[in-house]
């Protein structure tokens, strides 16, 4: 006959003259401790289960996400370096374009002028691109005034450009000075 007992004994059973020992484990509560070993496997095989269910899919849009960022951040720096090397060139050219100006008001040095004005080019064009001729007049009235000796004070005609030596210009049929003798 078996007496029963709390899951932490044994039962025993008598048969005849023996008395056997049941040793199967009893059955442990349902709120044990697992060591981390456990845990960590538990979680993996979570994680498997996942994966079987859809989360590969998730991590799979999330890379595409992330290729497409990357992809257009490098569109964005190459964009960003293409507009630079405009700007560059556009203030290059409006330097040209207000330097034969102050070739024409006869100043010795034109490309000292941003120097002395404390401007940069960009400042005498208006938002469409075009020459803001009042701005530039009054700039260079004003300097007239305050450093007079930077521009040529007698009749003579502004000095020519400064030529290239690495640029071929072929020579005049005819010397000015020959002309002028000649009365051509």
């Amino acid at each position: 006959m078996s007496r029963a007992t709390p899951a932490t004994e044994h039962q025993h059973t008598r048969t005849g003259d023996d008395t056997m020992t049941d040793t199967t484990p009893a059955p442990q509560a349902q709120e044990e401790e697992t060591t981390p070993q456990e845990q960590t496997s538990r979680q993996e095989e979570t994680r498997q289960e996942r994966q079987e269910h859809g989360e590969d899919s998730r991590i799979e849009e999330a890379r595409k996400y992330r290729r497409r960022a990357q992809k257009a951040e490098t569109e964005r720096d190459e964009l960003t370096s293409r507009l630079d090397t405009a700007t560059r060139q556009l203030t290059e050219a409006r330097r040209a374009i207000i330097s034969d100006r102050l070739t024409r008001e006869r100043m010795y040095h034109p490309e000292d002028f941003e120097t002395f004005t404390g401007t940069s080019p960009d400042e005498y064009f208006t938002p469409e691109g075009d020459t803001d001729q009042e701005r530039l007049d009054q700039a260079i009235g004003r300097l007239k005034n305050d450093r007079p000796e930077l521009f040529r004070q007698d009749g003579l005609p502004p000095a020519p450009p400064i030529r290239e030596p690495w640029k071929y210009e072929p020579a005049p049929s005819t010397s000015p000075l020959a002309q002028a003798l000649t009365g051509e």
